[in-house]
């Protein structure tokens, strides 16, 4: 084999080794960050409570919602008797 040759195997090594060494530094990385925290079970954590002023934010949309499509039932409701007695008004003149 020429010099040349060597050396551009060399230099393939050597690329290749320094891939390799960003590859699992990059795959560790992942590994890491992906693994779940350990929390002592006494401390109170941010993401529990994050989580119930979520919570409750969405019931109080839901709830809120139920009340309009209450008030919106009654007022139909009452809309509905109002012209079912219109006609039996008519019906009796």
């Amino acid at each position: 084999m020429s010099n040349k040759a060597i050396q551009q195997q060399q230099d393939f090594a050597i690329v290749m080794q320094k891939l390799s060494a960003e590859a699992e530094k990059i795959l560790l990385g992942d590994q890491s960050n992906s693994l779940p925290e350990v929390r002592d079970p006494t401390e109170p954590g941010q993401q529990p409570h994050a989580f119930f002023e979520r919570l409750h934010g969405l019931e109080n949309s839901v709830l809120n919602r139920l009340e309009q499509i209450a008030a919106q039932m009654e007022a139909s409701r009452a809309a509905a008797f109002a012209e079912q007695f219109r006609r039996i008004d008519e019906q009796l003149a």
